[in-house]
């Protein structure tokens, strides 16, 4: 049993997310989850183009980590976001992923737009380390592919 917000709480230019919860046997909510439902493809495919692009980028943050803390030990890391279950709910399918806390900037999306926006300096670095981890992975993937939307 899942309950789900109504409204989403953001919207993107291709998906929507919605605060989702699922509820335990002891009837008590879970931890707060994301689902996210596309606009403009099935979420089945969504979801499969989702799960296949987090594990490509998971086993890219490893050696990216890895040289980064070697040479700017102070940098901020790249941590990704795994798709964890499609769910179908009011015949929609939603791509769920667990919530993180805090405040979201996105720096880079799929359309190759980049945020330009007066930054701290803490938002500087995080922006530079997102623009380095994409670069990152068209370098060692022999420029089959980089990883946006971060």
């Amino acid at each position: 049993v899942v309950t789900m917000e109504d409204e989403p709480f953001a919207s993107g230019g291709v998906c929507e997310a919605h605060r989702i919860w699922l509820i335990r046997a002891d009837g008590e909510k879970g931890p707060m989850q994301v689902a996210k439902r596309y606009k403009f493809k099935d979420g089945k495919q969504g979801f499969r183009e989702d799960h296949v692009n987090s594990y490509l980028a998971g086993c890219l943050t490893a050696p990216f980590n890895e040289l980064l803390r070697a040479r700017l030990p102070d940098f901020p890391t790249v941590r990704f976001v795994q798709c964890i279950r499609l769910l179908e709910l009011k015949n929609e399918w939603y791509s769920v992923e667990e919530h993180l806390e805090g405040k979201f900037t996105k720096y880079n999306n799929i359309f190759g737009d980049v945020e330009r926006q007066p930054w701290t300096e803490e938002e500087k670095r995080h922006f530079d380390v997102a623009a380095a981890f994409s670069h990152f992975s068209f370098l060692h993937s022999d420029h089959e592919y980089a990883v946006l939307d971060i």
